[in-house]
């Protein structure tokens, strides 16, 4: 069909996170996140095509007392004034050994505060 799956879209949000988490909070391996991803949500403006240069810029818009929400929007390289899709994903801090969701603890607060805009 000449353009990427709309799968892929959550894919390029998932490199983000995994990005954002390596640089903000030091994860080195899949053990260190956390969070657990508790939704996603993509409004679709452009396909993206074989041509394409996709980029996502990803940042904190709201806190809670155990879960975030990160905004997206997914655009191009070569000219940032195209928009492919803008998104929105809600992470729960989650302890994996326990199997349990947690209060946000303090530094993962800072950061989070740190990576707020509207």
């Amino acid at each position: 069909m000449g353009h990427v799956n709309n799968a892929v879209y959550a894919t390029y949000l998932e490199f983000a996170r995994f990005d954002w988490s390596r640089k903000c909070l030091g994860v080195k391996s899949l053990e260190d996140f956390p969070f657990i991803l508790a939704r996603v949500e993509i409004d679709y403006r452009q396909p993206i095509t074989v041509q394409s240069q996709p980029i996502v810029a990803l940042w904190v818009t709201d806190i809670g007392s155990s879960s975030w929400t990160f905004g997206y929007r997914i655009s191009d390289a070569a000219d940032p004034g195209t928009t492919y899709a803008d998104a929105r994903s809600v992470q729960v801090a989650y302890n994996y050994h326990t199997g349990q969701k947690e209060i946000l603890s303090t530094e993962l607060r800072q950061v989070l505060e740190q990576e707020m805009q509207e």
